[in-house]
């Protein structure tokens, strides 16, 4: 079956004048082992319908130098036989690392759009002092809820008695924005269960009346780039 996949894979990229490319490096959680992984992008002559597929998804255990990251690169189009000559650009994320293994390879990069709007937020917004410190207090009660069965309980008991949706609190990624942004709306929908927990058994530490303002605003704020990487997605 790989054979089969590999090769019809093979056909068509052969078949079509350009391929664009996307490409990553991540580590599993589980084993803490680097992948690389490059995907291939083309309109198909024929029926000029967007093609895409996986193309490799290699083991990566060097360190992540430009100058690696380009021989591995190499590597998986040359199992497909792909000349650089066909590659039209190769969207990678914005480290440095990456760009300077495309720029080495004498292939056209141009940034993710989704990864450069998340750093947009995280230095523009994230970075802030005050925005930190709020960030911290609700993953804060969100660890204490997701944690704690008993604690769980509790906030649906509330919930139910204030005939609130029984949503459970949502934990952010740091490094994903959406994350963040899911929390915040998270927190804020449940503000009233929230405070009414904090009153009766006092076991997480509350926003200020100045906080919950903010986490207002910045779910209002944040609402629309949200739907904007749903859509780009």
């Amino acid at each position: 079956m790989y054979d089969e996949l590999f090769e019809d894979i093979k056909i068509k990229i052969s078949a079509t004048n350009y391929l664009s490319l996307t490409t990553d490096i991540w580590t599993a959680d589980t084993a803490k082992i680097s992948f690389l992984s490059i995907t291939g992008h083309w309109i198909d002559s024929t029926k000029f319908s967007q093609e895409t597929a996986v193309l490799r998804v290699i083991h990566f255990p060097e360190n992540h130098p430009g100058v690696h990251i380009k021989e591995y690169l190499q590597k998986g189009l040359e199992s497909f036989e792909i000349p650089l000559s066909k590659i039209h650009l190769i969207v990678t994320d914005n480290a440095s690392n990456m760009k300077a293994a495309v720029k080495i390879s004498g292939m056209t990069s141009t940034p993710c759009f989704i990864h450069t709007l998340q750093l947009c937020i995280h230095d523009s917004i994230f970075r802030q002092k005050t925005i930190k410190e709020i960030l911290t207090l609700c993953r804060g009660i969100a660890t204490h809820f997701n944690h704690s069965p008993i604690a769980c309980a509790k906030l649906k008991s509330i919930q139910q008695q204030l005939s609130t949706e029984p949503h459970k609190m949502k934990q952010n990624v740091p490094t994903r924005w959406k994350s963040s942004f899911e929390m915040l709306q998270r927190t804020f929908e449940q503000k009233v269960p929230l405070a009414t927990y904090t009153a009766e058994f006092d076991e997480t530490k509350h926003p200020t009346n100045y906080q919950w303002g903010i986490v207002e605003k910045l779910v209002y704020i944040l609402a629309p780039f949200e739907n904007l990487t749903i859509k780009m997605w």
